[in-house]
């Protein structure tokens, strides 16, 4: 319990000093109209003067546009406050279109994805202008979803590795989890101050690429726990372990990548977190009570998801906490694969190839492009084959005289 608060502290905290920095910086509303307006207006230009001779030239303007005018207005974190999966699909737009233009595809084509996005960028600018302009409510629910969206994820993975040890009789490794979530919020906002101070065009690529990463390296090792877990989910196998003495098996190694995989899960969400408050006080003027209020009502909220995560997690029978605990570890690092790509398509660092038709649920890091939709097919593949192998090799043996 005493680790969990200061856990919460520490992010209430950090949420409200970040808060405040903006608050001092007297931001001011963003105008989603206006500025959808203007990436019409600039985008029309750009693609009304492409041809597949200036395919770099149209596409480095695009780029421009997404970062200098969608990013650095402060709409792309307007939406994310209110429709993060709105904001993911915007960002697959733009990615989408600027890689069309630097591969120098038809005219035709660059138009049909322009046109497309610039609609969806007219609506969601509609949908959500209002939105800044709410009362005490609006924006009390609004940080309260915000905390409770980036916060529950984090908090399933750490409650699971808490558990993990718990049942695993290594209790007295679990400051190692703690240490790895401390260390996630301070570097969230550190990281979050940092991009502050760049000019505004430089801290976008960066930010995206810093995600990007986070979230790349955050599934390979989720994927490697996942594994561990789940190879320790048959109860001979979790018998013969409890004997080998835990507090042998569960070495250094072990707990630093469970304290690892802590770090990436709050890290993930923490510096985004910082952002996306920052652009809720920007759009608030004046409301910070109803903010304020909402996030506080969130971390308790998180308080008692824990305990109850912790009360279930204990009743279950051993072999299907870990199967359970290993499956939600790897749909995670699913989610995070995708969201990870995307972000790196956005700057470019991966080509976006779109396919007509495709799945596409952003919440599940699920998009319509051949990258991301490829990388995940080939993540179930590693993960199913070693099963099936360990699976065969339990049949052999059993049937083995």
């Amino acid at each position: 319990m005493p680790s969990l608060i200061r856990s919460i502290l520490i992010s209430f905290v950090l949420a409200v000093l970040s808060m405040a920095n903006a608050v001092a910086m007297d931001p001011a509303t963003v105008d989603l109209i206006k500025v959808a307006e203007q990436i019409s207006s600039e985008g029309d230009t750009a693609v009304d003067n492409y041809s597949d001779t200036n395919g770099l030239e149209t596409g480095q303007k695009l780029s421009r546009l997404y970062f200098d005018v969608f990013e650095a207005s402060g709409m792309e974190f307007a939406l994310g406050v209110y429709d993060r999966d709105d904001m993911l699909d915007l960002e697959l737009k733009f990615s989408s279109l600027i890689n069309l233009s630097m591969k120098q595809k038809p005219v035709s084509e660059l138009q049909s994805q322009w046109s497309d996005l610039k609609d969806h960028l007219a609506r969601s600018a509609l949908a959500h202008q209002d939105k800044q302009a709410g009362g005490f409510w609006t924006y009390f629910l609004q940080s309260l979803l915000i905390m409770l969206r980036e916060g529950i994820e984090a908090m399933l993975v750490v409650t699971a590795l808490i558990t993990y040890l718990r049942r695993s009789g290594a209790a007295d490794q679990i400051r190692g989890i703690w240490t790895g979530v401390w260390l996630a919020l301070l570097a969230s906002v550190a990281i979050a101050w940092w991009l502050n101070q760049l000019t505004l065009s430089v801290s976008g690529t960066r930010r995206e690429a810093m995600e990007g990463i986070t979230m790349l390296v955050a599934s390979a090792v989720m994927i490697y726990v996942s594994y561990w877990l789940f190879s320790k989910s048959q109860a001979d196998r979790w018998q013969s372990f409890v004997k080998n003495q835990l507090e042998k098996s569960i070495g250094n190694r072990d707990i630093l990548m469970l304290s690892l995989t802590a770090f990436l899960a709050v890290f993930r969400e923490g510096a985004e977190t910082v952002l996306f408050y920052q652009a809720l006080v920007a759009g608030s003027s004046t409301d910070y009570t109803a903010i304020f209020s909402g996030l506080a009502v969130a971390c308790v909220l998180l308080v008692g998801l824990y305990y109850v995560l912790k009360f279930v997690s204990v009743k279950l029978p051993v072999g299907i906490f870990f199967k359970f605990t290993g499956c939600f570890l790897f749909v995670m690092a699913f989610i995070f694969l995708g969201k990870g790509i995307l972000e790196l398509q956005v700057i470019g660092w991966i080509d976006t190839t779109l396919v007509r038709y495709g799945p596409k649920f952003p919440t599940l890091g699920i998009f319509p492009t051949i990258e991301s939709l490829g990388a995940q097919a080939l993540l179930i593949l590693i993960a199913v084959v070693p099963f099936f192998i360990l699976g065969r090799r339990r049949e052999f043996t059993r049937n083995s005289p």
